[in-house]
């Protein structure tokens, strides 16, 4: 509800509607010019210069601190484009950090491109979080995580255009993905969507803002497949035939624990590309096809609500209350306080929890926790449990949806 919320809210904000905004003749001939052929540090090597030079002018178009980070590993060369787009709150301890990540080379007979992201979460993160926060230890609250793309253009609604990775079975995806297989049954196994992969008990909001974002637009007939892993230990996924799952750029992240959300139309396992995955016929004259266009725009759109709705609504640490410890969901929207021990929730009534607003700022504390509390307490805790804050509340809420 409070996503469906910020999303009216963006509506009147922006004087926008949320329907399709991705520039379709942008990325044609963005694709034509700078991504269309191979992009190798061998067989193509001024190809590939050519276009981490255009990735870079882009960022720094789009107002983006930007730079390009070399480095050196496992005798592997390359360069890392980073792209900062500073909010507000940048190195406060109220800051969150939500990113996204793709490869911009070609696979074909080139080093692993994990090599890159391995480097970004080892070593160029770590270092960034230290120098910016002023501790390391402060990682995880600072970090929402990453949206990582890999092969998202192919759409194909033929039905059985979408195939299993040969390591699994129909048993296999309806065991731990039951939704999914469902969907994927009753459809035929139509190549119409993008995967969404992701762990269920990180702590992050990655998928629930994609996920109402992807409902919010048009275009129902590209979908999208939500895929919850109850862990995301690489070694286990492997072990259990999900080696497919685990071979892009958010396997780094999931190595460190750190949060990533993967989108993936599945590569070599859906329609023309079960033949021309790495393949000269792997090309834009194949690829460019209106389809195809409109599903990646719709990533697009969705991705771009889904950060907005992230940046604006991040609250940043929950405050602290006396003789309370407390949680977060796992959407993040939410802090779940707990008395210590021998204290109580006054008033009793209270749920002792506190709401990240679309304003970027927890709700009001309307609860304490204390040993007891006499008549003359329960007198001074009136205006938290009765009707005058609950006024307040209706018309802020209306304010920021009318303004």
């Amino acid at each position: 509800m409070l996503v469906q919320l910020f999303f009216k809210y963006l509506e009147r904000r922006h004087a926008l509607t949320l329907g399709h905004a991705a520039n379709i003749n942008y990325m044609n001939t963005t694709i034509l010019e700078h991504f269309s052929q191979i992009r190798h540090h061998e067989t193509n090597p001024t190809y590939k210069e050519s276009a981490r030079t255009f990735i870079y002018e882009e960022f720094r178009r789009f107002g983006l601190d930007t730079e390009i980070s070399n480095f050196t590993t496992d005798n592997v060369n390359g360069s890392n484009i980073i792209g900062i787009l500073k909010g507000k709150r940048f190195g406060t301890p109220k800051d969150m950090i939500v990113g996204i990540g793709a490869h911009y080379d070609t696979v074909y007979n080139s080093p692993d491109n994990l090599k890159g992201s391995k480097y970004f979460v080892n070593t160029w993160l770590p270092q960034f979080i230290a120098s910016k926060y002023n501790s390391s230890s402060r990682y995880w609250r600072n970090l929402y995580g990453f949206y990582i793309l890999d092969t998202i253009m192919n759409y194909n609604n033929s039905a059985g255009s979408q195939k299993l990775p040969s390591g699994l079975t129909n048993v296999t995806i309806e065991r731990f993905f039951p939704n999914v297989y469902t969907s994927l049954n009753a459809d035929n196994f139509q190549g119409n969507y993008i995967h969404s992969v992701y762990g269920i008990n990180t702590y992050h909001s990655l998928n629930p803002s994609l996920s109402m974002a992807w409902e919010y637009l048009p275009a129902p007939k590209y979908k999208m497949e939500r895929f919850p892993l109850d862990f995301t230990d690489v070694d286990i996924l492997i072990s259990l035939g999900f080696s497919d799952i685990v071979r892009s750029d958010h396997a780094s992240f999931w190595s460190k624990a750190y949060p990533a959300l993967y989108l993936t139309d599945s590569g070599n396992y859906r329609g023309v590309m079960t033949n021309c995955y790495h393949e000269p016929c792997d090309s834009a004259e194949v690829m460019l096809t209106e389809d195809n266009l409109m599903f990646m725009g719709k990533q697009a759109d969705a991705l771009y609500y889904s950060l907005h709705y992230l940046a604006v609504t991040d609250c940043g640490i929950p405050p602290d209350i006396e003789n309370t410890t407390y949680t977060i969901t796992n959407d993040s929207l939410t802090a779940v306080y707990r008395c210590t021990e021998n204290k109580v929730v006054v008033p009793s009534t209270s749920d002792a929890t506190l709401t990240c607003m679309p304003t970027g700022n927890w709700s009001n504390i309307s609860f304490v926790c204390d040993d007891s509390f006499s008549i003359s307490g329960k007198e001074s805790l009136r205006t938290f449990s009765g009707q005058p804050i609950l006024l307040v509340f209706l018309v802020t809420l209306l304010s920021l949806i009318s303004v």
